[in-house]
């Protein structure tokens, strides 16, 4: 996909985006719906479907850098480096400031 210039939503260009979510109403429906929503994922990936859109943050998406900020990760780490020094905005799949 190309990068669109100017912006960090990787998927501006894309022909489609779609959505997989799962909900669950007891501890043992948990563990069954999140074991088929990585299965779902994993198909996904292994299909070289490996970009995701960053509003809906997965721990389980493999590369989220890329995947949500497409080829913008480098430059969104500068204005990071910026705007957010002291790393203020931070979790686990957050923009690093290395």
């Amino acid at each position: 996909m190309a990068r669109v210039e100017g912006s960090a939503y990787a998927h501006r260009n894309a022909s489609y985006l779609a959505e997989a979510q799962c909900s669950w109403s007891s501890s043992d429906a948990e563990k069954r719906s999140m074991e088929a929503m990585k299965n779902i994922q994993n198909t996904l990936y292994n299909n070289k479907v490996t970009q995701h859109y960053i509003n809906y943050p997965d721990l389980n998406i493999k590369q989220y850098e890329t995947a949500y900020y497409g080829n913008s990760y480098a430059r969104l780490q500068q204005l990071k480096k910026e705007l957010d020094p002291e790393n203020r905005f931070n979790y686990e799949q957050s923009i690093a400031l290395d």
